[in-house]
């Protein structure tokens, strides 16, 4: 048997042969997929058992009233979709279970199931979160030389940067609205966790420790291929439909609507032909949309603008465009700020907020920017926050007071 642990995506982290007695005869890393097919040619009668061990896997969870499995099968990508940072055609879901009267999906990019499709032998490939083990009340903790991993539950978990820990235990104990956790701190025999340990001391937590063998021992056969096995999903979203040749009549009345509505907020009426005003309506938008938020990408943004531009109330209060001015305003006028890139930002209209994926140069700064929104009226909630080369990679939920 091969056991493989994806450190970064799928192109890099190692690999181990066990024998009958299931102890390593063989290990090595390996830093592209290319090495993996060579592996593969080697060992063709091999069975493989792989383990996401980064960020590649999150687990959402939403309220489910529904009882019966297939209906919430139906109906777990719609009650998500909403806390993913990409199109829900861009991901694969795995139904995990329901507790508490909420369902949880295991959730990984479907790009990253597309590349390991070619490995037939590959017959389990689960996030290393739900490896660890579970025992009541008490959260599991497993950390390596960058990530935590924690199981809060059979299926309930996270992944966080191992030095923020216990901002995400905090984070994770009010969101779920308890106020004493106990936590089971798994390290290989070779590891120090005093420092982390007397951390989460001085935090308030109970701690149980207990060394293990290393990252292999906590990859069991039976556990890789049972309930949160990727592989066998009772749910996979369908390919994204292929893109029709534009309508010529589609587009015109796309243009017609947004130089419209943004002639209004620019003021560029007057003295315009109606073709040149056309085009100095979209150049203008584009710089003013831009301007605010450097990070999102041109072919989103006549989208963005159609279905939201006219979503501000009715009786005087604030609208689309204001907010993002308000929201943007930091980032522009505030030097501390102007490091932050924003990626992408999607408009709540059942929650009346805005999901915002972003890159900032460390905690401090996502959370000081959280704090000038704050009081510039808002309420605003860090939903996630990962460690990268370029920064702090996160997702903040934003939303009007009032």
């Amino acid at each position: 048997m091969i056991k493989i642990v994806f450190e970064e995506g799928v192109s890099k982290g190692r690999w181990a042969r066990f024998d009958t007695q299931n102890t390593v005869t063989e290990q090595h890393t390996f830093e592209s997929i290319a090495e993996l097919d060579s592996l593969a040619a080697q060992y063709p009668s091999e069975s493989w058992l792989g383990v996401f061990a980064g960020t590649q896997v999150s687990i959402a969870s939403a309220d489910m009233p529904i009882k019966h499995v297939r209906q919430i099968i139906k109906a777990l990508p719609f009650a998500i979709e909403e806390q993913l940072a990409s199109d829900i055609h861009e991901n694969h879901l795995v139904y995990l279970g329901k507790e508490s009267g909420k369902a949880q999906a295991a959730v990984v990019e479907l790009s990253y199931m597309d590349t390991l499709n070619r490995f037939t032998a590959l017959r389990g490939l689960t996030p290393l979160t739900l490896l660890l083990p579970v025992q009541g009340d008490c959260w599991s903790v497993y950390l390596d030389d960058r990530n935590a991993f924690v199981r809060q539950a059979e299926t309930l978990g996270f992944v966080c940067p191992a030095a923020q820990l216990p901002l995400f235990l905090d984070l994770a104990k009010t969101k779920a609205k308890i106020e004493h956790v106990s936590l089971l701190l798994l390290s290989n025999s070779d590891s120090d966790m005093s420092l982390m340990h007397a951390q989460l001391e001085t935090a308030g937590y109970e701690i149980h420790s207990q060394a293990i063998d290393g990252i292999w021992s906590l990859i069991d056969s039976k556990s890789v291929t049972g309930f949160s096995n990727l592989l066998v999903g009772d749910y996979k979203p369908a390919q994204p439909k292929k893109a029709k040749k534009p309508s010529v009549l589609k587009g015109v009345m796309a243009l017609a609507a947004s130089v419209f509505a943004l002639g209004l907020l620019m003021n560029f009426w007057q003295a315009k032909t109606a073709m040149q005003l056309a085009t100095d309506v979209r150049k203008a938008s584009e710089s003013y949309y831009t301007t605010l938020f450097p990070g999102e990408s041109m072919p989103k943004l006549s989208r963005q603008i159609k279905s939201k531009f006219n979503s501000g109330s009715s009786d005087g209060g604030e609208t689309f465009t204001q907010s993002l001015g308000a929201i943007g305003e930091p980032l522009k006028n505030t030097t501390e700020f102007n490091s932050i890139v924003l990626h992408g930002v999607r408009y709540n209209e059942k929650r009346g907020g805005y999901d915002f994926e972003l890159t900032a140069a460390s905690i401090a700064q996502l959370e000081n920017y959280k704090k000038s929104l704050i009081e510039r009226g808002f309420s605003v909630e860090i939903t996630s926050a990962t460690n990268e080369s370029s920064g702090v990679k996160g997702q903040i939920k934003v939303k009007r007071n009032g």
